[in-house]
């Protein structure tokens, strides 16, 4: 099989590893436990944007 990437043109590209190709059997297969997981705290939130024209008491909305 072949893929057109762009700037590169028509390059080979084999989906399937080789059958000589084994997993890593040093690998621990079995997923950790949730409950020793430690949640990350979201990153804090930045300030909104100030817009330095502030309004004195008089608008610029004519009516």
């Amino acid at each position: 099989m072949e893929v057109n990437l762009k700037g590169l043109g028509w390059i080979p590209f084999y989906p399937t590893p080789p059958e000589t190709r084994t997993p890593d059997k040093s690998l621990d297969p079995t997923p950790p436990d949730p409950h020793t997981l430690v949640r990350q705290p979201p990153p804090p939130l930045a300030d909104p944007p100030h817009d330095d024209h502030t309004t004195q008491g008089r608008t610029t909305v004519g009516g």
